[in-house]
């Protein structure tokens, strides 16, 4: 797995746990089809959030990754959204958009085009009495927060 730079490699151990297990997860997938994944955003903050014009506060929450797609075959990011979407796809977050429950997403939001790959608030709900982690309660500026997620 490569990271975009340095704030993302350290946004990586903010995240839900979930989540960074489905990065790895789906590094391995890409690593299979003789490719290796990208991770171009993790954690982020409500003020990096507006300024990119983010719709939902998955990145600012821990629960969301993106994926660079532009050095990966169009092939590979179908198949490895359609893997996300299959095995996982009690993990995601409902979409706004189409109202259905998605763990990947292939889009551009303006910010050019790649996955993005989403944990849902009801399913880290739903776990949250098996994994010690809490919502981010801090501020995180390049890549570093003053606290950590428990």
């Amino acid at each position: 797995m490569k990271f975009k730079s340095e704030e993302v490699q350290k946004g990586l151990d903010l995240i839900h746990p979930t989540l960074k297990s489905l990065c790895f997860i789906a590094d391995e997938f890409c690593k299979r089809l003789g490719h290796e994944i990208t991770l171009t955003e993790t954690m982020s903050d409500p003020e990096k959030d507006k300024k990119l014009g983010r719709v939902s506060s998955s990145h600012s929450e821990g629960r969301a990754v993106d994926i660079r797609t532009n050095d990966l075959p169009k092939e590979v990011v179908t198949k490895l959204c359609e893997f996300l979407n299959t095995k996982y796809k009690d993990m995601g977050a409902i979409s706004i958009k189409s109202k259905r429950r998605i763990t990947a997403v292939f889009h551009d939001n303006g910010n050019g085009p790649h996955i993005h790959m989403q944990l849902g608030k009801d399913y880290i709900d739903s776990i949250s009495n098996k994994v010690k982690w809490t919502y981010p309660k801090h501020e995180v500026k390049n890549g570093r927060s003053s606290k950590s997620p428990k």
